[in-house]
Parts: structure tokens; sequence; C-alpha cells
């Protein structure tokens, strides 16, 4: 994630329905964005889920960050890094950069904490995150990727100052998901996108996410390890200015703690409406479709840890 300054905080987004993931108003990238990846199953993997794909951030040359909801189930996974193309689990010996620089993941770690349980919303999305360990070292100067990907993967450090969180923020999202629609369930179409896209998005007050999942007991989870936003931002994906957002609330007015930061507007009460996309909160996730089955041979065992997440 971008901000309007020059610190660089990271976030992946990936917005559910009760279908398939999609990240709206979403355009492809222009400029090569090196630390962001995406996870696939290998066809040998017990799940069969069609179209499946996570996205996720190099943090180091072994390690990647992802979702916790993304990797719990899925014993045999691959990373792709370095290609902003997306390549379906079943295509990836034709590809000629999959084929040459994917990497199996060896060990996945998720909070000490997550239970992963999709028909409830509040409890998948609890402490929603997780780091993977590919089997060797991702060498960010490897000719293989200039040559048969699109650019040369790197690391991106991770900001941990809180106020590049704060509503009002600038962000830019990133991931392979449809810019527009949902998969309907029993449609096995391919929604995800040829290649990345991203959308600027302005960080929200938390209480307009909690007006959209009220009756889904989410305050906690709300409150404690997710960023609400439902507005387009100010920034490209360059991190420049592209225009100017209205206050962070969507009826157009602002809250007490916007005016101290700035914000101009009329004075928010709390009967603000939501936009019209915004949609029923998801309680699964139908990219876990059943697939095919085609012959693969994955050597590596995936060992599984837990973390501590004060």
């Amino acid at each position: 994630m971008f901000s309007m300054y020059s610190h660089v905080f990271f976030i992946l987004m990936l917005k559910l329905s009760n279908c398939q993931r999609k990240i709206i108003n979403g355009k492809e990238i222009g400029v090569d964005k090196p630390y962001v990846g995406y996870l696939v199953k290998a066809q040998v993997s017990p799940q069969k889920y069609d179209a499946w794909i996570c996205g996720g951030a190099i943090v180091s040359p072994m390690y990647i960050i992802t979702s916790a909801a993304c990797i719990e189930d899925v014993q045999h996974l691959y990373a792709v890094v370095g290609y902003k193309k997306y390549v379906h689990s079943a295509n990836l010996n034709d590809d000629k950069c999959t084929k040459n620089t994917k990497k199996k993941i060896v060990l996945t770690c998720v909070p000490k904490a997550y239970e992963l349980d999709y028909t409830k919303v509040s409890v998948w999305s609890y402490i929603d995150i997780a780091v993977v360990k590919t089997e060797s070292a991702i060498q960010f100067n490897d000719e293989k990727y200039t040559k048969f990907c699109s650019y040369s993967p790197a690391a991106i450090p991770v900001n941990y100052e809180s106020r590049y969180q704060d509503p009002g923020t600038d962000a830019v999202v990133y991931g392979w998901g449809h810019k527009e629609i949902y998969r309907k369930p029993h449609d096995a179409e391919d929604y995800n996108q040829k290649t990345l896209q991203y959308a600027p998005q302005l960080l929200q007050e938390k209480s307009v996410c909690k007006k959209v999942y009220k009756g889904y007991n989410m305050d906690l989870v709300i409150d404690k390890y997710m960023l609400c936003t439902m507005e387009g931002g100010n920034v490209d994906e360059k991190g420049d200015l592209i225009g100017k957002s209205k206050p962070v609330l969507v009826d157009g007015c602002v809250t007490k703690r916007q005016r101290l930061m700035g914000a101009g507007g009329i004075s928010c009460e709390e009967n603000e409406e939501m936009p019209e996309y915004i949609q029923d909160p998801i309680i699964f996730d139908a990219t876990r479709r059943n697939g095919s089955q085609t012959n693969e041979t994955y050597t590596s065992t995936r060992r599984h840890g837990i973390c501590q997440v004060q």
C-alpha cells in the first residue's frame, strides 16, 4: 500500500462474496510490482479447488506473507513471483515463466488462535494472516525472471507505523480478482484476471464496515484485525496523486477525528448509507470448487507451523 508520502505500507486485499474474489474497478498495472506474488495449488493436492489463487507479498528471500484462510486447508502449494500474468495451476508446466521459476511451499505458519470455518465469516476472518516458506531462496537477480517472466522479484519492508492505518490514508490494492462481477454458485468459469490488477482505495472509519457486517458478529474482528476501505483513493499505482476523493465517510460528511486531520465538510451523524456496490458479507469462498485431477509429481512435504501473535 502506498501512502501519499514516502513510506510504503503494503496490503493485499481479497474482497469475497458468496462467490469469487474481485477487485472493484481494477486496472492492469503498468509498472513493475516486484514484491507482489501469488500462490496456486499443486494438481496433486487432495483439495481440487478450481481457479484457486491467493495473492501475497515477498518479505524476505524465503518468506511470503498472505492470508491464513487461503492456505490453511490446501496441502500442496506453489509460489509464483516476478510475474504479473496469472497462470492456472493446471498450466504451470506449460508456461515458460512458471515452469522455470515456480517454488514449492514447504512450510506454512498461521496464528495460534486461527481457525478455518467457512460457514462463519467472523471465524475465518479472525487474525486472517499467514506466512509461507519456499523450498529455497528466491534469487532476486536470477536472469530467468527477466528472460521468462515480467521482472525480477524483490522483497518489501514491512511498515509497522500505525499512523498509516488511519482513516483518510490512501492505499493501493493489488490482485488478480475480477474487476466487476462475482462468480455465481455452480459456475465453473475462471474469472481471475489474466494480469495483475490494482485499485486505489481510501481507508475509512471502521464504523462504516461494521454497519455492512451488522448481524455477523464482526465488530471485534474489524476493530483488531481489519482495515476498512469502500471508496476510491487519490493515488495511482506509482503513488502519484490522481485526484481528490470525497471525505472519508460515504455520504460526504466528516467525523470529528477527520476534521482534526484537516478534512472539511458537514459533521457526520450515525445514519450514513452504504454505497450501492456493497453487498452482503460472505460466509464461504466459492473459489474452493472441486476440479479435475491431473498427473503431477510433488515430492516436497509441507510442514505446518503455529505463529504466536500478540
